[in-house]
């Protein structure tokens, strides 16, 4: 083979690897528009807090979203602000996990996604952001733990699953009035889990306390509360609660702590011993932990 064969093929060669190699990479390397990547490697940024904070132009007609890849990422040392109309979506509960310390907080018309939060005293504080596919894991050392706290939102959670561990206290989730606008919180819970644990005992722990002027509709979802005998409230209200088709157990299954509170519950197994019967308290075919009628009237 002349030189200049043996000069030709090493271009053709050249050509094919890059064909094979390259351009390839540069296809998968395709940025999409109002999408924030977050990766411990070859993303737009590698911390959450980081992304969110990149964008400033978001609205109804020009929506964002921040993906999350795989790993852990810790923002312990500040406070993940959310957004409106920048949803923030993780790769699934087990590879994606967000440990913080000092919560995250919502926004309204936004959602969070198919990933996993870790904190040591709250969760989801000033929650006003939809939920899917989450995990919120919190384990307080020193006091009270807050799964979530809704703060006059309406928000609509599926499949979730809420932990809060404390020493003092707990609450799964916690609904209150936003002292601004007096607007109470109006909470979804569609196939939801909720657990609140106590060690040890200063305030009554719940595992949802909905507040004045609030509104819970549980569906298709399950309250644990863990407490020393005779304390601890499944869902503890002073609001407007509809339950049905759950699964409540706790030392006091339900609780309307108001002569205004109002709560009805279908279809719903109660696994505890006490019920308040303060305000409007209705039950239909409801049934205790052995399957036999529960009436609560």
């Amino acid at each position: 083979m002349s030189k200049g064969s043996r000069g030709v093929s090493k271009v053709l060669l050249f050509f094919v690897l890059t064909t094979m190699f390259i351009l390839p990479t540069q296809v998968f390397a395709t940025q999409y528009a109002n999408v924030v990547v977050v990766a411990k490697t070859g993303g737009d940024f590698t911390d959450p807090v980081a992304a969110v904070g990149s964008i400033g132009n978001a609205s109804a007609t020009n929506p964002y979203l921040i993906k999350i890849m795989p790993g852990i990422y810790d923002i312990s040392s500040t406070s993940l602000w959310m957004k409106p109309y920048v949803d923030i979506e993780g790769s699934g509960q087990d590879t994606t996990t967000i440990v913080e310390n000092g919560g995250i907080l919502g926004a309204p018309n936004a959602e969070i996604r198919s990933l996993t939060i870790k904190g040591t005293n709250a969760g989801v504080m000033w929650a006003r952001s939809n939920m899917s596919n989450v995990k919120i894991d919190v384990n307080s050392t020193n006091g009270t733990a807050y799964g979530m706290e809704a703060v006059g939102a309406t928000i609509k959670l599926s499949n979730v699953e809420i932990l809060a561990n404390g020493v003092s206290s707990a609450y799964g989730i916690n609904m209150t009035t936003d002292p601004d606008t007096y607007v109470g919180s109006n909470v979804e819970l569609n196939n939801v889990k909720v657990t609140a644990s106590v060690s040890t005992l200063y305030l009554e722990p719940a595992g949802i306390y909905v507040q004045d002027d609030c509104i819970l509709t549980m569906n298709n979802s399950s309250v644990i509360v863990n407490a020393p005998t005779n304390q601890g409230i499944g869902v503890k209200n002073a609001g407007y609660a509809e339950i049905s088709n759950s699964a409540i157990k706790a030392n006091k299954v339900i609780s309307n702590i108001s002569s205004l509170a109002k709560m009805y519950i279908n279809n719903t197994k109660l696994d505890g011993s006490s019920i308040s019967t303060i305000g409007v308290l209705k039950c239909y075919n409801d049934f205790d932990k052995n399957y036999a009628a529960y009436l609560c009237q």
